[in-house]
């Protein structure tokens, strides 16, 4: 079962689900060169709906610090735009410093709410802030 949080239910673990019902523009995953890719993948089952053309498959990999970084982006073919426009701002994110707006347009290319992003950006920041006032 995918983890609630607050007012909203995360993508993880549903996304090719999402994909296919349409409630989910773009799924992304990330992972290190090597690692076994199904697992990665929850164990969703991608390569069948895309040899049957329900969704597209876009792989990008970045070199960071001697490692080689995996990123698979699977769109519906109506949506495929997304997958360029996330990969601009994931190298965005390699290369400058991450903020709450660049995390605001990343959960909305990857489908979730206004609301949904708000409150996802709210408990991130209360998360940090009791994390800096533990130490």
């Amino acid at each position: 079962m995918a983890e609630e949080t607050g007012d909203y239910q995360r993508h993880d673990g549903r996304e090719l689900e999402l994909l296919l019902s349409g409630a989910k523009p773009l799924a992304a995953f990330v992972f290190y060169e090597g690692a076994d890719e199904l697992a990665c993948l929850a164990r969703q089952d991608f390569a069948s709906a895309v040899a049957d053309g329900l969704i597209l498959r876009f792989e990008h990999q970045t070199e960071l610090d001697d490692l080689t970084v995996q990123h698979l982006l699977f769109t519906t073919p109506s949506e495929s735009w997304r997958a360029p426009a996330y990969m601009h701002l994931i190298k965005f994110m390699y290369e400058r410093d991450w903020c709450d707006h660049l995390e605001w347009l990343q959960g909305s290319l990857l489908g979730y709410s206004d609301q949904e992003n708000s409150l996802h950006i709210r408990k991130k920041n209360d998360l940090r802030k009791a994390a800096k006032s533990n130490h």
